[in-house]
């Protein structure tokens, strides 16, 4: 009796980033063959969920933001940010930056700086493409970049729908959450180590001392814990007016 051979397809992610479909085979009467198919797919390397992902999380290419000024309560603003996915004229996703450390994330990864993205004077996010009005106020990426996000749990499509049709049609609650950019900015922080273990001289210290302002708030006093442990281990003071270290039994004086 011939046997017959079952054929199916099963979509995975090489670790470059690449979604693939591939075949998936086996004996019609045995799911254990088609099973240790996908198996050896995964024992090769292929993944189940985009590289970089942990469970839960996904990602969308954004190349279009809009910018919109968002009360903060305290008599300001915070600078909102819609996404706006490849290919979708509604927007995808709002992140609030709410700190220069985020607004540094946003520009390391989309491209833009803050100040290419002028402020829409409405406060709802429009439709792309609805307006030449509204569209002059539309950033677009040179490269779409690529935004993880995460399903919003309180979101509920129930409730969005009841809303819709309620006096104001308004529902505040996103359906996604922004988690992290895939290029995300580099920290300086995690290469103090190998720097200081290399025995820096003192106009190097300095140098690196300056190149931490790029470091994120929340990592600055670790920085600087680390600058002062060598500063200690290496005889050095730290002149606070020029807010530099030297030398004071070698002469290696702060620069004037």
């Amino acid at each position: 009796m011939e046997e017959k051979v079952a054929c199916g397809w099963v979509k995975l992610w090489h670790p470059a980033g690449v979604q693939v479909t591939l075949p998936v085979t086996g004996l019609d009467d045995n799911a254990a063959d088609l099973f240790a198919h996908v198996d050896a797919y995964l024992a090769a390397g292929f993944t189940a969920t985009p590289p970089g992902l942990a469970s839960g999380e996904d990602f969308m290419l954004v190349d279009r933001i809009i910018r919109v000024s968002q009360a903060d309560g305290r008599g300001g603003s915070t600078p909102t940010l819609h996404f706006y996915e490849v290919s979708n004229d509604y927007k995808s996703l709002t992140v609030y930056l709410d700190t220069m450390d985020q607004q540094l994330d946003f520009e390391h990864a989309s491209g833009l700086a803050m100040a290419d993205v002028k402020p829409f004077p409405g406060k709802a996010a429009p439709k792309f493409g609805d307006s030449p009005d509204s569209d002059q106020f539309f950033a677009k990426a040179k490269v779409p970049f690529r935004v993880v996000f995460k399903p919003n749990p309180k979101w509920n499509a129930e409730d969005e729908a009841k809303a819709k049709i309620a006096p104001g049609g308004i529902y505040k609650v996103p359906r996604r959450l922004f988690v992290r950019y895939a290029n995300e900015r580099p920290n300086p922080l995690a290469a103090l180590p190998g720097f200081f273990a290399a025995d820096p001289s003192v106009a190097d210290i300095n140098k690196k001392l300056g190149e931490m302002v790029a470091l994120r708030d929340k990592d600055k006093a670790e920085a600087w814990r680390m600058f002062k442990e060598h500063a200690d281990k290496a005889g050095l003071q730290f002149d606070g007016a020029r807010r530099e270290f030297f030398n004071p039994d070698t002469g290696t004086e702060p620069t004037q």
